[in-house]
């Protein structure tokens, strides 16, 4: 039996090889602006991957963003807390909901973000229905967030984004704030909603 000093060769990079760093010292400085302790505070996702710490710090600086150990629901987004026993014991009970983080802007809940694998037609549902039931809250779709494995970006703001760069469109109308009647037949679901069914 040989030994080595080398640590077991994986497809995953871990955060104590030192031979694969994923937290220089400018990403642990950029980290903790946005409420990253250490290099095991990350969300999963860009906690594997140093493309996808990046692109989190990136776009969690452009709006001024820091992240909330306890936004994990939309009772958090819409009520600044949750108690609901549901939420607490399985976060993520909407479809929609996978890799889900909570947002803070100025000391208070901004944004929840989903990034699922996909979106299906009650996903969409889901999502339209929320925008309908809270004229409060923004609904973005698209697919530029950070988690990375072609994930859906779904973003749920309380507040409107105001970042530095223009913020994603709503996919449409009918998603976004403040909904609009429907162009087409009131049975038809919208263009993009077609797309993804």
């Amino acid at each position: 039996m040989t030994t080595t000093d080398e640590p077991p060769t994986r497809n995953l990079p871990h955060p104590g090889w030192p031979h694969r760093p994923l937290l220089t010292p400018e990403l642990a400085i950029r980290a903790r602006t946005i409420g990253i302790r250490d290099d095991y505070s990350w969300p999963y996702g860009p906690n594997i991957s140093r493309e996808s710490r990046v692109a989190l710090l990136d776009w969690a600086q452009a709006y001024g963003l820091r992240l909330s150990p306890r936004g994990r629901c939309l009772h958090w987004l819409t009520k600044g807390q949750c108690s609901v026993r549901v939420c607490t014991l399985k976060p993520h009970h909407v479809g929609w909901m996978d890799h889900v983080t909570g947002w803070l802007r100025g000391g208070k809940p901004a944004v929840l973000i989903a990034q699922p694998y996909g979106l299906g037609a009650s996903d969409i549902t889901s999502l339209h229905d929320l925008a309908q039931r809270h004229s409060e809250l923004e609904v973005h779709i698209d697919t530029t967030g950070w988690y990375g494995a072609r994930t859906v970006f779904v973003q749920v703001w309380r507040q409107p984004p105001t970042p530095a760069e223009p913020a994603a469109e709503p996919v449409s109308a009918d998603i976004g704030t403040r909904p609009t009647a429907p162009t087409a037949d009131a049975g038809d679901p919208p263009p993009f909603w077609r797309e993804l069914i």
